[in-house]
């Protein structure tokens, strides 16, 4: 692998020419000092809304008695117990969000949105006491919603779906409803009640699940429409036009697409003697079908009412408002086009994370017309490429009936995007890795300087390649001749074929790939790589092989009895912990979170990481969110990009060893940390219910085993799991997995052998 590396750091230019670092805004990242909501605990903010709940009903309730009546019902407590959970599950779940590295602050996009927020009349005292900010979330979802908190989150893609500053101006008004009128907290007690009513109708057997979620989702839909409602008004006495109002909802209704639809260039796929035939490229796409109203089925779960008829009402309002001196723009039309593009930039490399791979090579091609220079976009489409081709040679031997599916799904795309899905879903794993290995390989000749996230990719590339193809006999070293027939999307005028010309021109479509290679085969660096990727292929085939050998299963029990008798023994000297994980459910309580025993175990497991750390003489930085300052924003961008990392490699955990969406930043953080080696750990709990009843009743029959039924129901049962993976992330070896479960309550000392034992692990040398 040492030599490949060396070899691509060779590299001439040749293929694309010479590329830009950076031709495109670049990646957002949060900046300046975070914000205290970021990093206070949710124990906290619970308790101190919890204050404010309790002496708002003391005072409702002293209204009350002051009037004629007071209409207090005995199901005031149950709604304010209720009112409570809400504000438990609802700030750690916020907390969750806030923490995850997802949502921005401080950067271009949020700022613009608070700007625009500002233009809004926010003179309502219960929403100037909330104090309503926006964020940015990273994420391509078209999406808006907001918090009872009073924080909006508005998505990236949303953002680079928009027409104008007008539409966002709506969006944030109907949100700041929802604030203004508490609807979360609302929707979750009005939740409950139907869910306790559900409870009750099944003890007398008159079981309605669907009746029940049809209850939820009406409730929904009508606190959108008072948003809806409400919403308009505010708007109306801003300075913004509503005249692009109406195509909002066609925004909202076509989510499912692209930001733009456009066609897919073939082009930037092929290479002068590398052809996409037409039977891999689709003739037609299917049409963007109309807005429809939704169904009866699709009425009863809709959260919010239909586009449609939130379209046809807002139209109504609309229609005779005076629109004079108002305005799309009121920070500018530039300004709005510049946050717009910044925002469509992120999509492609979100798209990625969430490896939507046919998605992020489509709205790759659609910003290379923008920047056709811009390497990083460049690299996204070939690492889409790169892991389509790695996931499908996986599916080959795992799951044949992947390809069904995905020719089911393919045919439901609609627009321009379904060519790429298309050309996907027609190659097999051969030609998929073909033509991962062509574009990534011509865009890493294509640099002057080395760049290590295209040479760790090919050389996995190659591996993969090198499994498929055991020579490179089955490829032509000279050009392929003339097509014979135009391809499927041409405008030529079709020409009458002989039946002979046609044989040829499909052999020549079956043997496309063929021609991949023409300019790599004479290429000496290629030729070293592949015969490199190839003896590490054999070497991995002749331990696995002598594994296979009664000698060989000799070695491996005996190796296996050395680890289990000394651990690991990897002799390192520093590792960086990575948002250490504590989780305690109740299963006595429909398996919820028992939130705030979860953030007290938190802190003893931190604390108990550092004190075994220095115990076993490891140097162990932690790295968590939570014990970050206000000053700490590169900590906290750091957990964000390791977080990602490890997201990634755990989804593809059965896959040979792959580089990160983003590596050569994981490498940085290596080098900033001092360690290469950086450890996810945790614990979860759980209480479970006593299920030996049983053995009360059979008590009853024989009355010698009462005490000890009764001491076994009494009696909680408990289950605890404790994993630890340590990973190398540079090369994205795994040097520990260790998941042990018990059947045994989470004692501290039990939490504190497991941890000592995994650091002892690390640091212990060989003997």
């Amino acid at each position: 692998m040492k030599k490949i590396l060396l070899i691509f750091s060779c590299c001439c230019t040749l293929g694309l020419g010479s590329l830009l670092a950076q031709e495109g805004p670049g990646l957002l990242r949060a900046e300046g000092e975070i914000p205290a909501e970021f990093i206070t605990p949710s124990t906290t903010k619970f308790k101190k809304q919890v204050l404010a709940l309790d002496r708002d009903s003391r005072s409702s309730r002293n209204k009350g008695r002051q009037g004629k009546r007071s209409s207090r019902k005995r199901s005031d407590k149950r709604t304010q117990k209720d009112k409570k959970e809400f504000l438990l599950q609802s700030n750690f779940a916020i907390d969750d969000m806030l923490q995850s590295g997802l949502v921005l602050f401080n950067d271009p996009v949020s700022d613009y949105l608070n700007e625009v927020l500002a233009q809004l009349p926010i003179e309502d005292a219960k929403l100037r006491k909330k104090t309503p900010r926006v964020y940015a979330l990273n994420s391509s979802a078209v999406n808006a919603f907001a918090t009872d908190q009073g924080i909006i989150f508005v998505t990236l893609g949303l953002l680079a779906n928009l027409e104008n500053e007008a539409q966002l101006a709506f969006i944030l008004c109907h949100e700041l409803i929802h604030v203004r009128h508490n609807h979360a907290i609302d929707q979750f007690v009005r939740s409950k009640d139907i869910d306790r009513d559900q409870a009750r109708n099944a003890r007398n057997m008159n079981i309605r699940t669907d009746r029940n979620l049809f209850r939820k989702s009406l409730y929904s839909r009508q606190l959108e429409t008072e948003a809806d409602d409400e919403g308009m008004e505010l708007f109306l006495q801003t300075k913004y036009s509503p005249t692009s109002l109406g195509d909002l909802f066609s925004i909202l209704y076509y989510a499912y697409l692209p930001y733009e639809d456009l066609p897919f260039p073939r082009e930037i796929l092929e290479g002068d003697n590398y052809r996409l035939p037409a039977n891999r490229w689709l003739a037609e796409v299917q049409a963007i079908g109309p807005m429809e109203e939704l169904d009866e089925e699709e009425q009863k779960k809709a959260s919010h009412p239909s586009s449609l008829v939130r379209q046809k009402k807002v139209l109504e309002r609309i229609a005779t408002v005076d629109t004079t001196g108002k305005s799309d723009f009121q920070l500018g039309a530039a300004r709005f086009r510049e946050i717009q593009d910044l925002a469509r930039y992120q999509i492609p490399f979100l798209e990625l994370y969430s490896e939507n791979f046919p998605q992020a090579i489509y709205t790759s091609a659609l910003l290379l017309r923008q920047y056709p220079d811009d390497l990083e976009l460049h690299k996204v489409l070939g690492k889409a490429l790169y892991l389509e081709a790695k996931l499908r040679n996986y599916e080959v031997a795992e799951d044949q009936d992947q390809s069904k599916r995905r020719r089911e799904f393919t045919a439901a795309i609609e627009g321009a995007s379904q060519r790429v899905y298309h050309l996907l879903t027609e190659m097999d794993h051969r030609e998929l890795t073909v033509l991962a290995l062509h574009y990534n390989w011509l865009l890493r000749e294509g640099l002057q300087e080395s760049d290590t996230e295209l040479d760790a990719i090919l050389t996995d590339l190659l591996r993969e390649f090198g499994e498929q193809f055991a020579d490179l006999d089955d490829f032509s070293k000279t050009s392929p001749p003339p097509p014979t027939t135009a391809p499927a999307d041409s405008t030529t005028t079709e020409v009458a074929v002989s039946k002979l010309e046609k044989i040829k021109g499909a052999a020549q479509e079956i043997a496309y790939w063929k021609y991949a290679l023409v300019e790599l085969l004479p290429n000496e660096r290629f030729q070293s790589a592949y015969a490199e990727a190839r003896e590490e292929i054999k070497e991995e085939e002749e331990r696995v092989a002598y594994y296979q050998t009664s000698k060989g299963r000799r070695a491996y029990y005996k190796e296996e009895k050395q680890e289990r008798k000394w651990g690991k023994q990897l002799g390192i000297d520093k590792v960086v912990v990575v948002n250490p994980f504590y989780l305690s459910l109740d299963e006595r309580k429909g398996g919820r979170v028992q939130y705030i025993r979860s953030e007290e175990k938190q802190v003893f497991f931190q604390e108990t990481l550092r004190e075994l750390a220095k115990a076993q003489d490891l140097d162990a930085e932690v790295l968590d969110v939570t014990a970050l300052r206000a000053k700490d924003i590169a900590k906290f961008n750091d957990i964000r990009e390791l977080n990602n990392y490890f997201s990634q490699q755990m989804e593809q955990y059965d896959l040979s060893l792959t580089p990160g969406y983003h590596q050569a930043r994981i490498d940085e953080i290596a080098e900033k940390y001092g360690t290469e080696y950086f450890l996810w750990t945790g614990v979860i709990s759980l209480r479970e219910e006593s299920k030996d009843w049983i053995g009360l009743v059979f008590s009853v029959v024989i009355p010698v085993y009462l005490p000890f039924a009764l001491l076994d129901v009494a009696t909680p049962d408990y289950d605890m799991l404790y994993y630890a993976i340590l990973y190398d992330v540079k090369t994205g070896r795994r040097s520990i997995i260790k998941m042990d479960y018990f059947n045994r309550r989470d004692s501290k000392q039990r939490v504190k052998m497991h941890l000592y034992d995994v650091f002892h692990q690390i640091k212990t040398r060989p003997k």
